[in-house]
């Protein structure tokens, strides 16, 4: 398998690359600050260098976002005392900061350090050391997490235990996010509705949120979704 091909048939890094370069349009459009901000290469160097420090293996769809962006650069931190120091806003719709590659070591220090002071016969689960956090509030104490086993993007809160799955992929985690800045409505969970383009786009879009991609609620199915759709079928 090609390495860069998701496992069963799911998106692949070029795929999230696609939804970034999406919102970075917006952001030139829209928020030339973000922009400036954003737009530009990382440092592949120091992205391998986090993952050493946190212990954990980036998955080929989220390095390729990082070492595609400003995101994906080591900033010495300024004394600064919030746990996120160098967050986005204005980006994502459920109003958290986009994390750098500072803070998503910063963060993940953090949410390690909580989970190993929960007593042992307490059994809690809040933090799980393979999870590699991409958005947060300021403190640190909710955000949004990519799951480097699974794929997926969950989420934490103070007040909650993780929920693990509520985007089933890093893909369709940044799909929404463009279709919100965009003001286009997401099917990212579920069934579609009707109105499709074609008899089968209901079932492609069925297939497509159980396999990691999102998809529009109406209107042209992108090709990349219904091509993977039809290899899949063509596996069976």
């Amino acid at each position: 398998m090609d390495g860069d091909e998701a496992v069963g048939g799911g998106p692949a890094p070029e795929d999230v690359l696609r939804e970034w370069a999406r919102i970075l349009r917006w952001t030139e459009r829209h928020a030339h600050g973000a922009f400036a901000a954003l737009d530009g290469p990382g440092d592949p160097a120091a992205v391998d260098a986090a993952e050493r420090r946190m212990g954990v293996t980036f998955p080929p769809d989220l390095r390729a976002w990082l070492e595609a962006s400003r995101l994906g650069r080591y900033r010495t931190d300024t004394g600064r005392n919030a746990c996120v120091a160098f967050g986005h806003d204005g980006i994502l719709s459920d109003g958290g900061l986009l994390l750098e590659l500072t803070d998503i070591e910063r963060v993940h220090g953090s949410r390690t350090a909580f989970q190993e002071s929960v007593p042992p016969e307490d059994e809690e689960v809040h933090w799980q050391p393979w999870w590699v956090p991409i958005a947060a509030d300021r403190d640190g104490f909710y955000g949004r997490f990519l799951d480097t086993r699974t794929g997926a993007v969950g989420d934490w809160s103070e007040a909650e235990f993780p929920g693990t799955g509520r985007y089933p992929s890093l893909y369709a985690y940044l799909h929404r996010a463009a279709n919100d800045l965009e003001g286009i409505p997401t099917a990212v969970i579920g069934p579609s509705v009707p109105g499709g383009q074609g008899p089968q786009d209901e079932a492609v879009r069925a297939w497509a949120a159980a396999n990691g991609w999102a998809v529009n609620l109406r209107g042209r199915i992108p090709a990349a979704v219904r091509e993977a759709w039809e290899a899949a079928r063509a596996d069976d």
